[in-house]
């Protein structure tokens, strides 16, 4: 096992920017994230929420602005 933080669904919620209900909903859909259970708690490893970010992220194309200036 990855010996990484484990945090709760209510921290995992805040860092993604979604609800808590979306998580136990993607949890029943077996979608996004891999979690524990411990008892009647989900509980994530941080480094998953990490690679799951970086799996979303998303890239901005370089605009050429006048005078060959990049944004």
């Amino acid at each position: 096992m990855d010996h990484s933080k484990m945090i709760g669904a209510e921290e995992v919620a805040t860092l993604l920017g979604v609800s808590v209900l979306t998580l136990k909903t993607w949890r029943r859909q077996k979608k996004n994230l891999d979690f524990y259970r411990a008892g009647r708690r989900a509980l994530y490893l941080e480094s998953d929420v990490a690679e799951y970010l970086a799996r979303c992220r998303v890239k901005k194309e370089s605009v050429s602005l006048p005078g060959g200036q990049q944004c």
